[in-house]
Formats: structure tokens, sequence, C-alpha cells
């Protein structure tokens, strides 16, 4: 509702569901199927409505520290630490 009443020219996509490294380990599914739900209702209602630009960064924290830059999607799990894996899932 709020971008057929607002029409906004661009969109930030930022964060879907924020949570401390425990709640995302123990809730993975969770954590997950929330974030992805957020962002396909927020990007659905961006292209209905012809929002353009819409950014969508990601956390600094999910990419591993030694990794080559730039980073494939894929690579994104590779030799992260437990609490920054299902981040890195969510927003792959």
């Amino acid at each position: 509702m709020y971008f057929l009443t607002e029409k906004p020219d661009k969109a930030y996509l930022v964060a879907a569901e924020v949570s401390g490294n425990c709640v995302s380990h123990k809730y993975a599914y969770s954590f997950i199927d929330d974030g992805i739900k957020v962002q396909a209702i927020i990007i659905d209602a961006c292209l209905r409505v012809g929002v353009r630009p819409i950014l969508f960064p990601g956390s600094t924290c999910i990419y591993p520290k030694l990794a080559q830059r730039p980073i494939e999607v894929y690579e994104q799990a590779l030799g992260l630490c437990g609490d920054c894996q299902w981040q890195a899932v969510q927003e792959a």
C-alpha cells in the first residue's frame, strides 16, 4: 500500500530481519524464510509501481575475511564462521 500511495522514486532494501548470532543460528529456517519473504514483497511492490532503482546491499559481516574481491555469490558461504552462515544464505 505504501508504494501505491507514496510512489517513491527509489527504494533501499537494507534489512529484512535483524538478529543476534545466537538467534540466526538457533532459528535458521525462520530467519531465512522471513527474510526472503520480506525481500520478495518489497521487490515485487517496487516492480509493480515502477520504483527504480532498488538498492539491495549485503552486510559486510557475511563476507569471508580473506576472500578475493569481487566475491561470487556462491562463495559467500565458504569459509564463514558459523555465526554468519545463515545471514549469508539469506542474502545470497
